[in-house]
């Protein structure tokens, strides 16, 4: 007959279990939190919250740039940069975790232009540039809406480019899956790789391919990316209301309006709403208060607000559902009374804000600015070397010059000279600044014999010429030996000419450098290619300079001249509107090479 002890034993073998399966599942789930807490060590995350990518803005008009930062070893400084270059530095003391910072950019610049928003740890370790395409227009001009996914007019590429695309990541905002409440709005983020042949311009944009949009636009513009550059496409989404999986794919389209590339998928989970916060009594408001309550069109202020024992707060118009207490930037253009409601269950307190908007203040007509003379070269000299040549022909000679200038630029020149020898080569010099220039030096044989002279020939930016250097070309023939000349016999005493023969007074031609190779200088770099068949000293050079950066590296092309004797070199940025290159000189074992390049100072890049 079984025993009581004997009928629960599969009970309590359950119950065990059932405990064992519970000890694991709070392990995994441990384990899962310590990973997040760990890997999010690695860099601080993050996410630009307004404006949506795409947006356009009159030229002029304040644009404020809402960001949230999150890092667990704490921020200390959070960076604004439009198109690499940095609008607002904001430190932030004591540092925090977790913080959303508003900054304002005035538009300016008719085009595309790229928001980057970056933020530092005190080791100076900083995130993944986390930036958005956004278009300015002129002010006149209405803007286009960039919410509607139209046919862009197709465009065919340059000869012989392919478009191609690779997503280097998807988990720098929203990793697929992620839960979300209904309504949630969040930034979707991928950071995908120009794999093509072909630069990324205005004609390319991100469009909607399949599923849910989950956002306002389906077509968004990018930046300006060049090939085997990378770049964080960002598009402003909004959780659906229905709980379940929400996904959409989106897709790179060329300029031709082809598709191409890999899909990005934005996929989410939305799960059942929080429950509203349970209050009881009346709401209660502590602030609500602006940074400005007269201010110019267009201007940026800041709203900020608290409040206690609520279910819900709101700030109309144009904001909508806001936390309890936060600030937030608005651009007003017009005068507007912002309405701060909060609310406990069916009770329910406001106050308000007016900001009015206020047309500027005629000023006196400012005085235009004395307009900056153009880049000109005011003086030219030279000098020849040696003064006289005493030597077998043809004569050697070497070319020393100087020019000034008003101002830093290019400069255009050649050596010119008497009788029959021909123009140097035109070359090039880039003038760092206002001042007296030493040239490089010129090697120049002569085959006329006889008092001579050379001059500097500036070319551009303007026309002049230096002085006449004068000098004689004493060179003089090897004497044959007269064939009615008498042998001496071999025992006769050999007498030795009477005439001293004087040696040539030019300088020995130096041992060729060579500037061809890669060369670097610390986040620099430098590809250089000698021109073939160069018959002189003076000889052309082309390349390209990298500056290699946490994004995407800095390229732009080079060319200039290197005088192969003397190591001179002077290089110029060939991008259209840049005033800068390289300037210095080329050791003799061709390892080294020292000057100053524009932006960095005094460098010396070692061939590699």
């Amino acid at each position: 007959m079984p025993t009581a002890n004997s009928t629960s034993n599969p009970q309590i073998k359950s119950w065990i279990w059932l405990t064992i399966g519970l000890i694991v599942l709070a392990l995994i789930v441990l384990g899962v939190l310590a990973a997040m807490v760990f890997g999010a060590q690695g860099k601080p995350v993050v996410v630009i919250d307004a404006p949506a990518a795409g947006s356009q803005f009159g030229e002029g008009q304040a644009v404020a740039v809402q960001s949230t930062a999150t890092d667990t070893k704490g921020i200390v400084k959070i960076v604004l940069s439009v198109d690499n270059l940095v609008v607002q530095e904001d430190k932030i003391d004591p540092p925090q975790t977790a913080l959303q910072r508003n900054q304002t950019w005035n538009a300016s610049g008719v085009g595309a232009h790229t928001i980057i928003v970056r933020a530092f740890r005190a080791d100076g370790t900083a995130n993944d540039p986390a930036g958005i395409a956004v278009t300015v227009v002129p002010r006149s001009a209405t803007p286009v809406p960039t919410s509607v996914a139209g046919t862009p007019t197709p465009m065919p590429p340059p000869p012989g480019c392919v478009n191609g695309s690779a997503l280097v990541s998807d988990n720098i905002t929203v990793p697929d899956g992620t839960s979300m409440q209904p309504g949630q709005t969040f930034n979707k983020v991928w950071r995908v790789l120009n794999t093509g042949t072909c630069p990324w311009n205005a004609g390319y944009q991100l469009i909607l391919v399949g599923g849910e949009a989950m956002s306002t636009q389906n077509t968004v513009a990018i930046p300006y990316t060049p090939v085997g550059a990378m770049f964080d496409l960002s598009v402003a989404m909004t959780a659906p209301v229905a709980p379940g999986p929400h996904a959409g794919q989106w897709q790179l389209r060329g300029a031709d309006g082809q598709t191409f590339g890999a899909l990005l998928d934005a996929r989410i989970n939305v799960v059942n709403p929080q429950p509203t916060p349970v209050c009881t009594g009346s709401p209660n408001i502590t602030a609500f208060t602006a940074s400005s309550i007269s201010v110019p069109p267009y201007t940026a202020i800041t709203l900020n607000w608290g409040a206690t024992n609520v279910s819900a707060t709101r700030i109309d118009p144009g904001v909508g559902a806001v936390p309890a207490s936060g600030s937030l930037q608005v651009v007003v253009d017009q005068t507007t009374t912002f309405t701060f409601t909060a609310y406990c269950g069916g009770a329910s307190i406001n106050r308000q804000i007016t900001i009015n908007v206020v047309a500027p203040v005629p000023t006196a007509t400012p005085v235009p600015p004395t307009p900056k003379p153009a880049f000109r070269v005011t003086g030219a000299s030279m000098n020849v070397n040696p003064s006289n040549y005493v030597g077998h022909c043809p004569g050697h000679f070497y070319y020393t010059g100087s020019i000034t200038t008003n101002d830093a630029g290019a400069v255009t020149y050649r050596w010119v000279g008497s009788g029959s020898v021909s123009p140097s080569p035109v070359m090039t010099f880039y003038a760092p600044g206002a001042g007296t220039h030493q040239l490089p030096g010129y090697s120049q044989e002569w085959g006329t014999k006889g008092g001579l002279w050379a001059q500097l020939a500036i070319l551009t930016p303007n026309q002049l010429t230096s002085n006449q250097a004068s000098f004689t070309n004493s060179c003089a023939d090897p004497t044959p030996i007269p064939p009615t000349a008498t042998r001496v016999p071999p025992t006769a005493t050999h007498v030795p000419p009477t005439a001293t023969h004087v040696p040539p007074t030019n300088t020995p031609v130096p041992q060729r450098r060579n500037i061809s190779g890669n060369w670097h200088s610390g986040k620099y770099i430098m590809e250089l290619t000698e021109a073939l068949g160069c018959p002189g000293p003076e000889c052309g050079v082309q390349g390209r300079l990298i500056e290699t950066t946490s994004g995407a590296p800095i390229i732009d092309d080079l060319s200039g001249t290197v005088n192969v004797h003397t190591g001179a070199v002077s290089l110029i940025l060939a991008r259209p509107g840049a005033m800068g290159g390289f300037t210095g000189t080329l050791a003799a074992d061709s390892r080294t090479m020292t000057g100053n390049l524009i932006g960095a100072g005094s460098v010396t890049f070692t061939k590699q």
